[in-house]
């Protein structure tokens, strides 16, 4: 999403704001879309079949058909809790109560679990969605992501920041235990809100930022980010991406590490990127491609280099584009837009079709050298 100046609202006016409306687009039942939605696709990216983009106005997604399957209602759930703006709703009138209550993430009420953290993939069981999106960073899908350990400790990344709240804390610690992750990954300045908060709640977790989205880069003005465990330095070039250890220790792209961090500028200076290779058991890799690329639903779906909220230089992001698909990886887990597990579609070979989206992403950028 493409950040807005500041406003000011008079104090006399807060009251006379008009309440939140459903959209007339939704499908006739309890579930809904009202009119505070910022098109922002956490919902499809959860429920596919449920929630679709506005394609006449691109402003807003809707219900374009009511759950009914118990995957359908599961998927549902975890749509309403990760809408970053609470623009998912549920009528609970007499007639529409007994549907209506099968969302309610409550299990002493319908006997449901609550919906995260949830995997990206039956085929990555060792990376989780968060949920709660925060919508100060424009609803970006945060994860949790495992390492592997050479001992017997496990630790965890958080890549991204969820919503600072008691249900956000208690879907991370569900799988991290206590002390929280290891590290904390901000992959760019736009997705760092409340991370002091979580430093705070997890005093071992490291920071880790990029040094290019410092300065004039900085737009959110947030100066604590200079003060983060981690400030990464060295910058990819258009020939060779750069990478860099969980450390912040700059690497060969030939090193044995098993999650790496990579700079890949381009929607800012200082974007980074975490890969998580494969592993000899067969789990794929995954890309964590923040704003840098992902699957867009636009236009009836296609890769997409997000280049309407590009804040620094849509030729750079191109370029680093196509040095994405020098990485080890089968699985994409972007920050918006849709996770998209290649080893799961038929048709072309993974390769091909990895391929042919990425350069989908550099056309569209192309357009707006």
């Amino acid at each position: 999403m493409e950040p807005r100046a500041p406003t000011s609202i008079p104090r006399s006016s807060v009251s006379l704001e008009a309440a939140p409306r459903r959209l007339p687009d939704n499908a006739q039942g309890p579930l809904y879309v009202n009119d505070r939605c910022i098109n922002c696709s956490a919902c499809s990216m959860f429920a596919p079949s449920i929630f679709s983009r506005d394609t006449k106005r691109d402003t807003h997604h809707f219900v374009s058909k009511q759950p009914m399957t118990e995957l359908e209602i599961e998927e549902s759930r975890a749509a309403l809790v990760a809408c970053p703006v609470a623009a998912i709703r549920v009528e609970n009138n007499k007639e529409k109560l007994p549907l209506a209550s099968q969302f309610a993430i409550k299990p002493d009420l319908n006997g449901r679990s609550i919906p995260f953290p949830r995997p990206v993939s039956p085929n990555v069981p060792d990376v989780h969605f968060v949920g709660y999106h925060n919508p100060r960073s424009f609803g970006a899908a945060p994860y949790l992501l495992k390492v592997p350990a050479s001992d017997s400790e496990t630790s965890w990344i958080l890549v991204d920041t969820p919503a600072y709240s008691k249900r956000a804390v208690e879907a991370v610690e569900s799988l991290t235990g206590p002390d929280g992750p290891s590290h904390l990954v901000l992959t760019h300045v736009d997705d760092t809100a409340d991370h002091n908060r979580w430093k705070e709640r997890f005093p071992k977790m490291k920071r880790i930022f990029h040094a290019g989205d410092l300065g004039k880069a900085n737009w959110v003005g947030d100066e604590t980010l200079e003060d983060v465990e981690i400030l990464l330095e060295s910058r990819s070039s258009v020939q060779e991406l750069q990478h860099f250890d969980l450390n912040g220790t700059p690497i060969d792209s030939e090193n044995s590490e098993p999650v790496v961090l990579v700079h890949t500028p381009g929607h800012t200076p200082g974007c980074i990127s975490v890969l998580k290779k494969p592993t000899s058991e067969g789990t794929p890799g995954v890309l964590f491609t923040g704003d840098t690329y992902t699957y867009s639903t636009r236009g009836g779906g296609h890769g997409s280099g997000m280049p309407r909220y590009n804040k620094e230089n849509h030729e750079l992001q191109s370029k680093i584009l196509r040095l994405l698909l020098d990485l080890d990886w089968q699985v994409l887990a972007p920050g918006h837009g849709h996770a998209r597990d290649y080893t799961l579609l038929t048709g072309d070979s993974v390769g091909d079709l990895r391929k042919a989206e990425i350069e989908e992403g550099i056309e569209e950028l192309s357009r707006y050298f």
